[in-house]
């Protein structure tokens, strides 16, 4: 497996590697956006509980760990527009199995990876510690590469929809 960070983009989002300018921003959770109106969403690595997209290579697996959005991006097409991207990306680079991790009271990311497609797997009981201290549970969520074709399925058909809903 060979995963390379790079810019991904499609018509709805600009997934971008992290850089230090990207860095104070996300310390603030304020992601940048488009003059267009959509959301650049970040991927990369950054310390501790914020956006990561780590690989283990010898396994060909990839967790892209956690993913926030501002709330007036939550519930439309930025979220699968952003899953199809970055697994696409993912399993082109030759990934055998790409898992989310969900704090567990999280219901809103849990359902959004069921409706993703994507299979629970297990709880890791108390497996993070969140900014404010609160020890949490992380679900872990994941899609193998057989079942891709289901997948971007299912995330074209969310993105159809909710582009029309607009």
């Amino acid at each position: 497996m060979r995963l390379i960070e790079r810019i991904l983009e499609n018509e709805y989002v600009r997934l971008e590697p992290l850089e230090g300018i990207h860095r104070e921003r996300l310390r603030r959770q304020q992601v940048p956006t488009r003059k267009s109106g959509h959301c650049s969403i970040l991927f990369g690595q950054v310390c501790r509980t914020h956006i990561v997209y780590q690989t283990e290579a010898a396994n060909r697996c990839v967790d892209i760990g956690s993913t926030y959005y501002r709330p007036e991006f939550r519930g439309g097409v930025v979220n699968p527009a952003a899953n199809h991207l970055l697994l696409g990306h993912a399993f082109a680079s030759g990934a055998n199995h790409v898992q989310f991790g969900v704090d567990a009271l999280n219901v809103r990311s849990r359902a959004a990876m069921r409706r993703l497609g994507a299979t629970e797997e297990v709880v890791l009981r108390r497996a993070r510690i969140a900014r404010t201290g609160r020890v949490y549970d992380r679900v872990i969520f994941s899609v193998l590469s057989d079942e891709w074709p289901r997948v971007t399925a299912n995330l074209e058909e969310q993105l159809a929809h909710r582009s029309r809903v607009k």
